[in-house]
């Protein structure tokens, strides 16, 4: 979520917190879902724990649960 945007009337103030702890229902209806995850968890050159990265790998699970609750028409993915 945007924490400042000049461009909008919605409160984007209450939307900057833990994406992890953020309530879907709380996620305006959208058509594109964009987000990003580090990609250290699954880089051919480290160790590859992948979604098993405790501290970053859970990231890319979250950007699932918002898919999957919100069903947006598209996903761009950066990692």
């Amino acid at each position: 979520f945007p924490c400042k945007d000049g461009n909008t009337t919605v409160e984007t103030e209450k939307l900057c917190r833990d994406i992890t702890k953020v309530d879907v229902k709380m996620i305006p209806e959208h058509d594109i879902l964009t987000a990003g995850f580090p990609c250290q968890p699954f880089s051919r050159l480290g160790t590859q724990p992948g979604l098993q990265d405790e501290r970053k790998g859970g990231l890319f699970g979250e950007i699932v649960r918002i898919a999957e609750a919100t069903r947006p028409k598209a996903l761009l993915l950066e990692n």
